[in-house]
């Protein structure tokens, strides 16, 4: 059967990367479950170690061990570029490994990272706590309106760094930055033959509501977990970009062993599927919420896209690198004690971490997510001790709303 080209994402998404004929024409990838592959010949099998060490053509290379490569790992990792449009994926255990995997192999020891805070709060304790044994220094800029003018005044202060890492929006706070805008800064500070890469973490929108590398980012990274998982039932992480730099990385990937088991890469590609679907419903449901918790007596302020100001430069933001809202929300309820009335009294919700899943989940940031971070700079990064944090999933809308009410009633 031939294939049309010039598909949609949509449709790619089911079929790229695999070939029905080479697995006995199952309509669905088979599960490899396997440690690792036979070679033809000794001289097969030199070749492919040559390719793994970066020597030959990669036409010349192989299956060698599930570390290495995996049919699952191959088939997950040309599906998951497909929304971002990225020449390359590498797929890893968690998000946190795709993050630290990235850190460690791209680092330059002569310069520094800088990220805007708040980040994911296991981001910010591998930077704070494991990075600098690793020789990694960070330093933070504010994330939202200015980022870039902080960015272009810490390389002016300190030079410029080899990488920006960005989470927009950021965890739990919502609040936006201008990849574009970090991007032209990062960009324009080329120094001896280098400029700065750009990151960012598009766990929260994407890949369906926002595509960094369309903005200029040279990297996205995943918590394949989240949304892109969407059911709950497995942890992985992705890393998006160009050939040269996916090459990096998986190379520095295989020795550390942070790559993504089969079994994971088989359920990341029945996932994408239909993340396309799962989003955008959930998506519609949490605009829905949003507006009703604004409208609440209780609530003393509620952070989501959808309800930035007109006119606003966060609104800006947003309407220039989004195209929808997505399915978190956060919102203040005054006070720790108040916060915690209202999700013990959660009867659809289910209280606990994480998000993206096709459940709706509800924390409390502070004492849950972030709480391996010092209060003082909770305080400063927005995460107070009122805000309690929802993943909007798929149950029926008229359901969560209900639940919501009456767990509202309870403070």
């Amino acid at each position: 059967m031939t294939r049309r080209k010039n598909l949609k994402p949509e449709t790619r998404i089911i079929e790229e990367g695999y070939q029905h004929k080479l697995a006995m024409n199952s309509a669905k990838p088979p599960l490899y479950l396997t440690s690792t592959f036979v070679f033809d010949s000794s001289e097969q099998g030199a070749r492919f170690f040559d390719v793994t060490h970066g020597h030959g053509s990669p036409e010349d290379g192989g299956l060698i061990y599930s570390r290495i490569g995996n049919p699952n790992l191959s088939i997950f990792e040309s599906r998951v570029r497909v929304f971002d449009g990225g020449e390359a994926a590498a797929a890893f255990s968690s998000g946190m490994s795709a993050i630290s995997t990235m850190l460690m192999t791209l680092f330059d020891p002569d310069s520094y990272l800088a990220y805007a805070e708040p980040l994911y709060g296991g981001t910010e304790e591998f930077l704070a706590a494991i990075a600098p044994k690793l020789g990694i220094r960070s330093l933070p800029i504010r994330a939202g309106d200015h980022a870039a003018k902080a960015l272009v005044e810490l390389a002016e202060r300190e030079g410029p760094p080899w990488m920006v890492f960005l989470e927009t929006p950021a965890n739990p706070s919502i609040e936006m930055t201008d990849i574009g805008d970090v991007a032209e800064a990062a960009h324009s500070m080329e120094e001896k033959g280098r400029r700065p890469l750009v990151a960012v973490d598009n766990t929260f929108l994407g890949p369906i509501f926002q595509q960094p590398l369309k903005h200029a980012a040279d990297l996205v990274v995943y918590s394949c977990t989240k949304f892109i998982g969407g059911h709950s039932d497995f942890v992985g992480g992705a890393l998006i970009g160009s050939e040269e730099h996916i090459k990096r990385v998986k190379g520095y990937r295989s020795k550390i062993g942070t790559t993504m088991d089969p079994f994971s890469a088989w359920l990341g590609c029945r996932s994408l599927e239909t993340l396309d679907v799962r989003m955008r419903r959930s998506n519609e449901t949490a605009k829905r919420i949003a507006a009703e918790l604004d409208k609440h007596p209780s609530v003393l302020s509620v952070n989501y896209p959808e309800l930035f100001p007109e006119g606003s430069t966060q609104r800006a933001i947003y309407e220039k690198q989004c195209t929808g809202s997505g399915a978190l929300i956060s919102f203040d309820l005054a006070s720790k004690k108040a916060a915690f009335a209202f999700l013990d009294a959660l009867e659809v919700f289910t209280l606990a971490v994480s998000l993206g899943g096709n459940e709706s989940l509800a924390e409390h940031p502070a004492a849950h997510t972030h709480s391996g971070i010092p209060a003082e700079i909770r305080a400063k990064i927005g995460v107070g001790e009122g805000l309690a944090r929802l993943s909007i999933g798929l149950e029926h809308p008229d359901d969560l709303l209900a639940d919501i009410f009456q767990a509202l009633e309870k403070i």
